[in-house]
């Protein structure tokens, strides 16, 4: 996991695919028991290898600060948590049935009015 986390090249490389095969299957059985479908499992466990990857979050991993897989199921639990959030929200309209407002009698109605030379604050 250090070697995976400070070196570059292909120790590094090496080292990664060591952490992918032996957290790969864990993590997707995890996300299987959570609900997930097997593409989705599948889908969010190489989502969290891509951010600790991409983002270098294998950097800040240390002996002294827990274990690795607690580390990686939290990574997993946020990602869901996100997923399930983005998925949850209301789309325009949050279902309810939508109330037309008809802008061109507003238009017409406005016309009508008698004109003042008065501000809106004042009348």
């Amino acid at each position: 996991m250090l070697r995976a986390g400070s070196t570059t090249g292909e120790d590094a490389s090496d080292a990664l695919g060591v952490l992918y095969e032996t957290y790969w299957y864990p993590l997707y059985a995890y996300a299987r028991r959570r609900g997930q479908s097997p593409e989705a499992a599948g889908d969010l466990v190489q989502d969290v290898f891509h951010d600790l990857i991409g983002h270098h979050q294998l950097m800040a991993v240390a002996p002294g600060r827990g274990r690795f897989r607690s580390y990686l199921l939290t990574a997993v639990n946020r990602r869901l948590a996100g997923n399930w959030q983005r998925e949850s929200r209301a789309k325009r309209g949050g279902g309810v049935p939508l109330v037309a407002l008809d802008g061109m009698a507003a238009e017409e109605r406005y016309r009508v009015e008698p004109a003042d030379g008065l501000t809106p604050e004042t009348l």
